[in-house]
């Protein structure tokens, strides 16, 4: 029987080989064709009852052929087009990471060396092409399964076929989450029965593991199920997808459902594994259950498909109340600790749509005349609240070039942002320099000014180069912000803000602060602060139009552009 791997498989798939005798493959291949010819109805009732195996050859066609007559688009053949690397390229992505993708979701099944370097460079050119795709942490598992039954062309068009649908797959942060939580408002609408509800509950921990996390280990534990079932067995998966790619995600919320049920009602000792104290049931456990799931594949389907009057229907309505219930965890950041894991390679984020290459093949909009691309995401990732980078995309909120030059405007767009912290970006009039803050907290004028914001304020030079970043002198060595009763007053003058202007960092002395501009955004100085213990942020002698201090080692300088960056959640 010749086999339906692809040459990006392992030998190990090989233990998948199907029985079927060459008359019941052929029966196979004409039911699913009678099947497609019949309409989507006809082909979904095929698929739920037909089983079959991994191994099967019906399977160098059936996933393409299930994908074009659900959605009317043609997908190639496996032989009608080269199989090249992605982009013509060898290695890894230029971009840090895997994009689009979570780190803690990257099975790469039963795939070869080659198999795998396919799948990153696929992923690389979804997420050139795709940029308001900014978080999809199906798309990894689904490609690589994809990879092992058909060329990369091939692949690709499946992925991206899924990729243009509505609803099919999750594509942002927010849709992730809302995906995670709805799990348990099914299981609240009778998806589950009362008694699974009461013995999952009665099962779940009594005491917090970690403090930061809320309190409700129930909602907690569910939000994981998206992940944990990806690590089904492998022939459970591929009969999972094959429901998927006909029935969309209310077949991962049937899979998911399902494992709660066995949870609730198996006792630890019939699975035959090492479980923790008996009484508790936690994330692990599930993960377990999952991994090590007490039933076949048929009985899987069977299962998952005796869940009674469940629609997409039922599916809006519990992502609905996700976000509007009061309860809801959408906001909190332990959600997003638990749920959000991009993937990172040398510090950089690779999810925000920032880092996204800027030679021409990506839409995104570079929010910035004062900074690069790249220069822009070095600043954002030296931020040490990981949300900015991970979770956030800038945004231009004040630009003298667009908004004039008061700076009442600034505080009035600031006032607008979805979040506090800004970046302030300042050119001189020259443009051979370039400086600024991230500040923490939103900027607003005050009668009586006063000093506010954090200790992950910081100040920076861009230009002249290299990038030079001058952190709070509080801040420990493992980049927290700790009080300390002993500091110094003075080092702990971040932000100030009056109508006549803005500093950041306060004066040493009767030298000038970090950084200052004056109510006409025309004007700045910039000296030595022991706040942040940084030099004259200008650089360029030529800059430097009026010169302080005893050893002239503070500085004014004319103002040529001034940005205000801000931040949208992804």
């Amino acid at each position: 029987m010749t086999s339906p791997f692809s040459r990006f498989t392992t030998a190990e798939v090989e233990k998948f080989a199907s029985s079927c005798t060459n008359g019941d493959i052929e029966a196979h291949k004409q039911l699913i064709h009678n099947a497609a010819k019949g309409g989507l109805k006809q082909l979904k009732l095929t698929m739920r009852r037909l089983n079959l195996p991994p191994a099967h050859p019906a399977r160098t066609f059936l996933w393409p052929l299930l994908i074009s007559t659900r959605y009317a688009v043609p997908i190639p053949k496996d032989n009608a087009g080269p199989e090249t690397m992605a982009n013509g390229t060898e290695g890894r992505s230029d971009v840090a990471g895997y994009e689009l993708s979570d780190r803690t979701l990257l099975p790469v099944f039963y795939l070869n060396e080659t198999g795998q370097q396919h799948l990153r460079h696929l992923l690389h050119t979804i997420a050139i092409n795709h940029p308001h795709t900014v978080y999809a942490p199906q798309l990894w598992p689904l490609l690589a399964l994809f990879l092992h039954y058909h060329p990369t062309h091939v692949s690709e068009a499946c992925l991206l076929t899924l990729l243009n649908q509505t609803n099919v797959l999750t594509q942002t942060k927010n849709e992730w989450k809302e995906h995670c939580l709805a799990l348990e408002f099914l299981g609240r609408a009778g998806f589950i029965s009362r008694a699974e509800f009461r013995a999952w509950r009665n099962r779940s921990p009594v005491t917090k593991v970690n403090p930061c996390l809320p309190s409700d280990g129930l909602s907690m534990q569910l939000a994981r199920w998206a992940f944990l079932l990806w690590q089904l067995p492998f022939d459970h998966l591929v009969r999972m997808v094959d429901c998927y790619l006909l029935e969309g995600t209310k077949v991962f919320y049937r899979v998911g459902l399902t494992l709660w049920k066995i949870a609730a009602k198996l006792d630890r000792r019939s699975l035959l594994l090492p479980w923790t104290t008996l009484g508790t049931f936690t994330t692990t456990d599930l993960l377990r259950v999952a991994s090590h799931v007490p039933l076949t594949p048929p009985v899987l389907l069977k299962r998952m498909f005796a869940i009674l009057n469940f629609s997409r229907t039922d599916v809006r309505k519990a992502i609905e109340n996700v976000r509007t219930s009061e309860n809801s965890l959408l906001d909190q950041p332990a959600l997003d600790e638990l749920l959000i894991h991009p993937c990172t390679q040398g510090d950089q984020a690779t999810c925000a749509t920032y880092l996204l290459s800027s030679d021409g093949t990506s839409s995104y909009v570079h929010p910035s005349e004062c900074v690069s691309v790249s220069e822009l995401a070095s600043l954002i990732t030296s931020i040490g609240d990981k949300r900015f980078s991970h979770l956030c995309k800038p945004v231009l909120l004040f630009s003298t070039n667009r908004d004039g030059t008061s700076l009442h405007t600034l505080y009035a767009r600031a006032a607008s942002a979805v979040h506090a912290a800004t970046l302030l970006l300042v050119r001189t009039a020259s443009e051979r320099s370039v400086i600024g803050a991230f500040c923490t907290d939103r900027w607003h004028a005050s009668s009586k000014p006063t000093y506010f914001g954090s200790g992950w304020c910081f100040l920076f030079r861009v230009r002249p180069g290299p990038l030079s970043i001058y952190p709070w002198v509080g801040l420990e060595a493992d980049h927290t912000v700790s009080p300390s009763p002993s500091r110094a007053p003075q080092t702990e003058c971040f932000q100030l803000a009056s109508k006549d202007g803005i500093q950041i960092g306060g004066a040493c002395g009767s030298g000038q602060p970090g950084l200052s501009l004056n109510s006409h955004l025309s004007y700045g100085t910039s000296g030595p602060c022991p706040t942040f213990s940084n030099p004259c942020l200008i650089a360029d002698s030529g800059d430097k139009t009026e010169r302080f201090g005893s050893d002239h080692e503070s500085c004014a300088f004319s103002v040529g552009l001034v940005e205000l960056i801000g931040f949208l959640d992804l």
